[in-house]
């Protein structure tokens, strides 16, 4: 609370600015729809589309760092919520009936 008295007093960017000038490395927690909106996220090329199970595409950040002779690709989508429950279940132990209940 004490450091939200704070920080409300100016704006994100001037934080980041003033912290940055003062050699503390930092900057803004994004919402997701503002993270793909960022400069640095779109200089870098991180913002990948992968189709979903509907073949629609979304949008999801890759991996930060570029490797010259191996780069990255995302070419599957992370799972929907809870599309992998039984799976994992079955993997700890638990048989059908007790996925069932």
């Amino acid at each position: 609370a004490e450091i939200e008295k704070r920080t409300v007093t100016k704006s994100t960017e001037a934080w980041v600015r003033e912290l940055n000038e003062a050699g503390v490395p930092c900057g803004p927690i994004y919402a997701i729809d503002q993270m793909f909106e960022d400069a640095q996220v779109k200089h870098l090329g991180i913002a990948q589309d992968v189709p979903n199970e509907e073949g629609r595409q979304i949008r999801l950040v890759g991996q930060p760092v570029t490797l010259s002779r191996t780069p990255s690709k995302m070419v599957a989508r992370p799972p929907e919520f809870g599309e992998q429950a039984d799976e994992v279940l079955k993997e700890f132990g638990f048989d059908a009936d007790e996925i069932a209940m």
